[in-house]
């Protein structure tokens, strides 16, 4: 994860003179996706103009994205924090053109100025044919580099095509955001699950023989052993991260980090026989691969309060996590599905009829899986409560009162404490910002659960990409918690096709 990256960790189309002084122009979806930005260019001025700001105040008050509109209040009152704090009135705009300091952050010497200046649209026609709102802030950028050759002008966008738009235009410095990203390489992103094989097994055990702990006390067989003798390899550890042995010897063993403790240095796996997390049923659901029995496992366990569940379409997700929420074992009072805001709130307050009602056509992945789990066959292994569901004829609406599923929006999430034995369901999570997916975080309370789903291989929304995503974020803060569960799953289960052309497509 990267955090609080600096400028010169930032990449740009042009070196910038080293030792001089930069200025950096934003753009409105940097303060969008991470309304602190502002704080975030250490010694070096922060530009916005008009256009910007007129932008921002658009999406304060529109109607289509509350969570965006979010975004952008905490992004216009930095500003008026940042300008109230300089005594600037109404009179004072030579001095905002000319920049007023920025807050001094977590013991810097020096922080550079907030300016805030007018359009400088001449430079557009010789350039670019339209007058829009990214033209207007690129003929910005070509003017202060034009007019300011003392410092490095350098324009910050999240728009891939108004970076492109703005190399051609002529100007020297374009960059991304990186502040707001969470890997610096996807591929890194961590999974949950590490195959090892009888050899690696082997150079585990050599490393340090772990000691097996009396576990009297406990459901499975635990072992302790030093952190500091794990080779190379294996200490990219954290709890619930799961090693499975792949070997002829090794085959069917699962080590499930429990404890990582660095500063003791100590570390507990538990051992659990993976033959016997394959077995398992849900409502006639049995996993298909080993990354969806440790799923389910993990769904099913009161003492992991967050599971989070990414990969790609026909992998499971939602299906397991619907079977998991609605297993009379665990017995949760209530059933909250949900999904991010992405295209569904720019429609919802016109369609007719209750909350329920307007969230029910973007929640059809949920309703696929429950009209799967309550058609499937049963054998003599599975529930009562499985058997008797699969031999009634069962509605929709009979579905949903009887576990009392709730259809709910984000967008009325906000100032929730979700308590009482309930589990939500958050689908479609990769078009999430961070902040979005703090806000729903922070909801669960005590005694529930909320199970986190999402591929970030299909980001929709306007202000994220992989590295900035909040399943992005999710993944790398969360699994050093406890409570906390993290698995990628494999895709190509739902069907022959599915899979093929996940592969091929």
């Amino acid at each position: 994860m990267i955090e609080n990256a600096t400028p010169s960790q930032r990449e740009t189309t042009l070196s910038v003179t080293p030792q001089k002084k930069r200025q950096y122009l934003l753009d409105t979806n940097v303060l969008v996706s991470d309304p602190h930005a502002v704080f975030s260019f250490d010694e070096h001025d922060v530009v916005v103009n008009m256009t910007v700001l007129e932008e921002l105040d658009h999406l304060k008050e529109t109607k289509r994205n509350d969570l965006v509109r979010k975004d952008a209040r905490v992004a216009i009152q930095n500003l008026k924090r940042i300008i109230a704090s300089a005594g600037v009135d109404s009179a004072g705009a030579r001095k905002l053109h000319s920049g007023i300091p920025l807050p001094r952050m977590l013991q810097k010497i020096e922080s550079g100025n907030l300016r805030v200046i007018n359009e400088h649209s001449g430079e557009i026609k010789q350039v670019l044919r339209k007058e829009t709102e990214d033209n207007w802030i690129i003929s910005t950028a070509l003017y202060l580099q034009e007019q300011d050759t003392d410092v490095d002008t350098i324009l910050v966008t999240k728009d891939i095509n108004m970076q492109l738009k703005a190399w051609a235009a002529g100007v020297k410095h374009v960059e991304d955001y990186l502040n707001d990203y969470q890997v610096k390489d996807i591929d890194h992103l961590a999974s949950g699950v590490e195959f090892v094989s009888n050899d690696m097994m082997g150079e585990l055990d050599a490393a340090s023989p772990m000691e097996v702990v009396d576990s009297s006390d406990w459901a499975c067989p635990m072992y302790i052993t030093a952190y500091s003798s794990l080779p190379g390899w294996a200490k990219d550890v954290y709890i619930n991260k799961v090693f499975v042995g792949e070997g002829d010897v090794n085959n069917g063993n699962v080590l499930r980090v429990i404890e990582v403790n660095k500063e003791a240095d100590i570390i507990r796996f538990e051992l659990v026989k993976l033959k016997s997390l394959m077995k398992r049923s849900v409502f006639g659901i049995k996993p298909r691969n080993t990354q969806q029995a440790l799923a389910m496992d993990a769904l099913l366990d009161p003492s992991i309060s967050l599971v989070i569940l990414t990969g790609p379409a026909g992998s499971g997700k939602t299906l397991l996590a619907c079977a998991a929420a609605m297993d009379r074992e665990n017995r949760y009072d209530r059933i909250i599905l949900t999904r991010s805001a992405t295209d569904m709130t720019e429609g919802i307050g016109f369609l007719p009829g209750t909350e329920s009602e307007k969230m029910t056509p973007w929640l059809g992945g949920f309703f696929d899986a429950l009209e799967t789990l309550t058609a499937v066959s049963y054998d003599d292994n599975d529930s009562e409560e499985t058997k008797r569901l699969a031999q009634s004829d069962c509605t929709m609406e009979l579905i949903l009162q009887r576990y009392n599923i709730q259809l709910k929006s984000m967008n009325y999430m906000r100032g929730r404490s979700i308590n009482n034995r309930s589990i939500v369901l958050l689908d479609e999570a990769q078009n999430l910002t961070p902040s979005h997916m703090k806000a729903m975080l922070t909801r669960i309370g005590e005694g529930s659960k909320i199970v986190v789903m999402g591929n970030l291989s299909q980001i929709d929304a306007p202000f994220v990409n992989e590295n900035s995503s909040a399943l992005t974020l999710a993944v790398e803060v969360m699994k050093d918690y406890p409570g906390a569960a993290v698995f990628n799953l494999p895709g190509g289960e739902r069907s022959e096709l599915s899979a093929f052309v996940e592969e091929n497509m």
